[in-house]
């Protein structure tokens, strides 16, 4: 998969997102990547700046998909754009981080007492961030989920989970204990009536 240098999107495919990014009320660019190689049906979106977000999607995704299930797919990453998803992700993980940066201050100056409790306050504080970013990136992906099914058919963005979890190879369960595990609900996972 090439990751660097990803190449434009076709004329039509652009067009197509431009004019989803109004409907979804994000303002993005899309790249496609080149994966018919390894077999790799994705999307992601990437970047926070306006102007500098990018909706990166995978060729052989764009293959092996319907137009009504590529729109359902750049529908929830623009979403994640919507929403600010990117950002807030970054700042729960530069906020766990802190905790043991103290830590190691404490350790370097030899405050053994201090470092003892900081340690015992980094353990802590990483454990719980990283339970508030899987519940969180759940949460988001539920979200992306809905405006999508809000946007394009909710039957275009069901066949898209289902077709991206065939092509990808992807377990079937979409138990919470999965989605803990993952810190992301398993793309055949139905959005519910409450999160619509």
């Amino acid at each position: 998969m090439r990751i660097l240098g990803p190449g434009a999107l076709p004329v039509g495919l652009q067009a197509r997102l431009t004019s989803l990014a109004g409907q979804a009320g994000a303002q993005v660019r899309g790249r496609v990547i080149k994966s018919r190689a390894r077999k790799m049906a994705g999307a992601v979106q990437m970047g926070w700046i306006p102007g500098l977000r990018y909706v990166l999607i995978t060729d052989y995704l764009l293959d092996e998909l319907t137009q009504a299930q590529v729109d359902a797919v750049l529908v929830h990453e623009l979403a994640h754009a919507r929403h600010h998803d990117v950002v807030v992700r970054q700042l729960i993980g530069s906020a766990a981080v802190l905790p043991m940066t103290m830590t190691l201050v404490a350790l370097i100056s030899n405050a053994d007492t201090f470092a003892l409790i900081m340690a015992f306050i980094s353990v802590a504080t990483y454990v719980g961030f990283l339970q508030l970013r899987r519940t969180g990136a759940i949460r988001q992906e539920l979200a992306a989920d809905a405006l999508a099914a809000g946007v394009v058919r909710p039957a275009a963005r069901a066949d898209a989970l289902t077709q991206l979890a065939e092509l990808n190879a992807i377990q079937r369960d979409t138990s919470v204990d999965s989605d803990n595990r993952h810190g992301h609900p398993r793309v055949t996972r139905p959005v519910t009536t409450m999160e619509q």
